[in-house]
């Protein structure tokens, strides 16, 4: 496909990972950086709020408490945007590889294995069925993995069930690339 940095930005879903956000790493980077500091300004709040009432009291198992809780969930953050990072940079990589033979087609989704985890959030595999090259493909999501079975299911697919939607099939990696339409 031409012009890879263009179309990767219409770029929605891969069935292998799931849905995919062509924002850079610096965007998400940038994202993490304001929830850090919003978190840091609610952490200073907090352990002002906890300093002041505890002024007359000789117990600071509170403090230590709060201050040690803030800092591992402070901890949590930043593990989780270096993950979203590395994560959405692996898959970009990826995409951008199966795009030097993408071909765009038109295939049927429709949800598969469908799991009702919770009552607002049901989940499922997707699958898709194109033709290329006078053969039918039915290619369902998740990686292909020897003994994990649980791969693939999202609730994100469910927007996708029996809809007709544009999509690249790479030949040469066997990988189905979703569009926005």
């Amino acid at each position: 496909m031409d012009n890879k940095s263009a179309g990767i930005k219409q770029v929605i879903a891969t069935l292998q990972d799931g849905a995919f956000s062509y924002e850079s790493r610096k965007r998400i980077l940038l994202f993490g950086i304001i929830g850090c500091v919003f978190y840091i300004i609610g952490f200073a709040c907090l352990i002002w709020v906890v300093l002041e009432s505890g002024k007359n009291s000789e117990d600071m198992t509170e403090v230590i408490f709060t201050v040690v809780g803030c800092c591992i969930a402070a901890l949590f953050l930043v593990a989780a945007t270096i993950y979203l990072i590395v994560r959405n940079e692996k898959i970009r990589t990826n995409i951008l590889n199966w795009m030097e033979d993408a071909v765009e087609l038109r295939a049927f989704a429709q949800t598969v294995n469908v799991e009702n985890v919770s009552i607002l959030f049901p989940r499922a595999k997707l699958q898709v069925t194109f033709a290329f090259g006078g053969k039918h493909y039915k290619k369902t999501s998740g990686r292909k993995r020897e003994g994990k079975t649980r791969t693939g299911y999202q609730n994100y697919w469910m927007k996708f069930n029996n809809k007709n939607i544009r999509i690249l099939y790479s030949p040469k990696y066997d990988q189905v690339i979703l569009l926005q339409d």
